[in-house]
């Protein structure tokens, strides 16, 4: 999760340019302790100007599993859109779940199948895609 990726989501999801950026700001200047099993470190560490920034919100802020739900929800989606999937019958026929993988957190199964020729080739080069896909998307 990127800070500045989340700014657009969260105003995508109505949050007022001036809110994201104030919230922005305030993550970009946290100071931090150091927390090992060893304990608490007593000294702080904080982005100076001209420092790279790191990827990454901050590991215990309030807002993170709010801020994964919305950002995973569109990447999901955009996953689903540009990606043919399987479609899996159940033995009657009467039920069909159209998918193109299984996600928890921040894992993802994706799934592939060869509709067009039935071919493994065909079925290796829509994994392909896939995969590079969603490669692509969890790395904006």
């Amino acid at each position: 999760m990127l800070p500045s990726f989340n700014s657009i989501i969260l105003m995508k999801y109505g949050m007022t340019r001036t809110a994201a950026r104030c919230r922005a700001a305030t993550v970009a200047a946290f100071k931090r302790n150091i927390q090992t099993a060893a304990g608490t470190s007593k000294g702080t560490y904080q982005y100076e100007s001209g420092d790279v920034k790191l990827g990454g919100e901050i590991q215990g802020k309030p807002d993170n599993m709010q801020l994964w739900a919305m950002e995973s929800s569109l990447l999901l989606k955009l996953h689903q859109e540009h990606c043919r999937g399987v479609e899996l019958k159940d033995p009657e026929g009467i039920m069909l779940s159209r998918r193109t993988g299984d996600a928890y957190v921040d894992d993802k199964d994706t799934l592939a199948s060869a509709p067009e020729t039935n071919t493994i080739q065909e079925g290796v080069e829509n994994m392909q895609h896939h995969a590079q896909f969603w490669a692509i998307l969890i790395t904006l």
